[in-house]
């Protein structure tokens, strides 16, 4: 259970993650069923890989799981993967994004995710805002995708705005690069 006021998060069924399997586990296959078991939830989760068809015993890499129930899950949250049959443990990893564009191509969602696990708290609200392109980022959205409280979004968009890489419209944040390319739109369109 979180403790958190009424539709700050929202449950989901996909989760973009690392994964790491065990050295003992056998390979992890693309479209493998899993049991998924975050705190105190468990379901079945299918399991999509970005950039192969397996996962080898002791390798780490990028997945989607694609659950059978919704979980609330945050980024960085930790996860248990267990076999199908037998149920035995073949690894674990960490939530990158809760919230995955349903349409988002495979290379970019990939540096996407490369950037979550690496990058800053700086880097990955900037990268949040410009995956959504001129539709923006709202403040809600930002909590609901980061897990961060809003004070701690109203401080990074403070240092972001005057650097001139968001513009913030109201309650929507949007990356400055995604307006100059609706500008540059509207200009030809007109």
């Amino acid at each position: 259970m979180m403790l958190a006021p009424p539709d700050t998060f929202q449950s989901t069924k996909r989760v973009d993650v690392l994964v790491s399997l065990l050295p003992s586990a056998k390979p992890l296959k693309e479209r493998a069923r899993v049991h998924l078991h975050a705190y105190t939830s468990e379901t079945v989760a299918e399991v999509r890989l970005f950039d192969r068809n397996q996962i080898a015993p002791g390798e780490t890499a990028f997945a989607q799981l694609r659950m059978e129930e919704p979980s609330l899950l945050l980024p960085g949250d930790r996860f248990i993967l267990r076999q199908f049959s037998p149920v035995v443990t073949i690894g674990g990893g960490a939530v990158l994004d809760a919230a995955p564009l349903p349409r988002m191509k495979r290379d970019a969602s990939q540096s996407f995710l490369k950037l979550l696990a690496n990058g800053d708290p700086e880097q990955t609200l900037l990268a949040r805002i410009a995956r959504r392109g001129h539709d923006g980022l709202s403040l809600s959205q930002a909590v609901a995708e980061t897990g961060w409280r809003r004070s701690v979004i109203e401080q990074r968009v403070v240092r972001a705005v005057p650097q001139g890489e968001v513009l913030r419209v109201g309650g929507i944040l949007i990356s400055t690069a995604a307006m100059e390319g609706l500008k540059t739109f509207v200009t030809a369109t007109l």
